[in-house]
């Protein structure tokens, strides 16, 4: 048998490294951990022995292949947990993509995506009126400009814009200037009278997008001023959550309780790019139990912006750089 040793730092520099050298389909034998000590003390390395899957006879070819994807879910489950994802969750999720790797063999990325699809709920928006939530600097009035930019120049939609956002200097002045560049209508508010006021004049208007102030979580006076708001319009406001993809967990959990107030029923996860580690993504749907709605990764308008996906969300997990 063509067995080879690989030694490395991790196990996904070891994969990496016989994926290069016996092809995507070679086996792994056996894994352990190296301990040996060096000149800044003990030091972790993991030891690899892999063959080309060509070389075993089909019986030894069936039970290795399943002691690989262990080890692929393993490592897999690991990383996870690593980049933020609760430890349940990511248990959950890897052993969906366990039984996709034994049934199916298919490649991780493509196994992680039917795991999502079974755990992960995903749904944009679909109101008529729509209003972004969310922490200050968390990106809404991008989001938004984003979205509105979709809709009128791609959907060829009907969008308007309402800037509730009087607490932050020059937040009007940003989200005008958006709606100038796109060509279409603005309305400003302070409270609920001129909110509903706004949206009847904006009553032809298929989509209209709503910027928030950014309340940090100790506000929440201010937090249910806005909750007030957006309850005193004569028509229903489907709200979204904003979170940042690089949020610690407690700073997480805090402005899911008390975002809570404005009752919202999706969850747009955004800064993708600037997040060392993107299990936050699936950390802030474990905790707020809201649908994914969409995911942005950058400041470009429109361009930076997807729908939320179990493909896409898979391939972030599994390790593709965000582009």
């Amino acid at each position: 048998m063509l067995e080879r040793t690989y030694k490395a730092k991790h196990m996904g520099e070891a994969l990496a490294r016989i994926k290069r050298d016996l092809g995507p389909d070679a086996v792994i034998l056996s894994s352990r951990e190296v301990r040996e000590r060096s000149s800044s003390g003990l030091a972790l390395s993991v030891e690899v022995i892999a063959a080309p899957f060509g070389v075993l006879d089909r019986g030894a070819a069936d039970k290795l292949t399943q002691g690989a994807s262990d080890v692929r879910v393993g490592s897999f489950e690991r990383r996870l947990i690593e980049s933020g994802v609760p430890t349940n969750a990511a248990r959950t999720i890897s052993m969906c993509v366990r039984r996709e790797l034994r049934e199916g063999g298919a490649p991780l990325v493509d196994a992680c995506s039917a795991a999502l699809r079974s755990e992960v709920a995903f749904a944009t928006g679909h109101g008529r009126v729509q209003a972004l939530v969310g922490p200050t600097g968390v990106g809404k009035t991008t989001t938004i400009a984003k979205l509105a930019a979709i809709a009128a120049l791609v959907e060829r939609r009907m969008v308007a814009l309402v800037c509730l956002d009087q607490y932050r200097v020059g937040a009007s002045e940003q989200l005008s200037r958006y709606a100038d560049l796109i060509g279409i209508p603005m309305e400003c508010a302070t409270d609920a009278k001129s909110f509903d006021r706004a949206l009847r004049k904006l009553a032809r208007a298929e989509l209209v997008l709503v910027d928030t102030s950014g309340r940090s979580p100790r506000d929440i006076a201010g937090i249910a001023l806005t909750a007030e708001t957006l309850r005193g319009a004569g028509e229903q406001v489907e709200v979204h959550l904003c979170v940042h993809a690089a949020m610690r967990e407690p700073e997480l959990i805090g402005t899911i309780e008390r975002q809570s107030a404005s009752s919202p029923s999706r969850l747009i996860v955004t800064k993708l790019d600037e997040a060392e580690f993107c299990g936050g993504v699936l950390a802030a749907y474990v905790h707020s139990g809201l649908p994914l709605s969409y995911l942005t990764n950058g400041q470009r308008v429109p361009e930076d912006i997807e729908a939320a996906s179990a493909d896409g969300l898979s391939k972030i997990l599994c390790g593709e750089e965000v582009q």
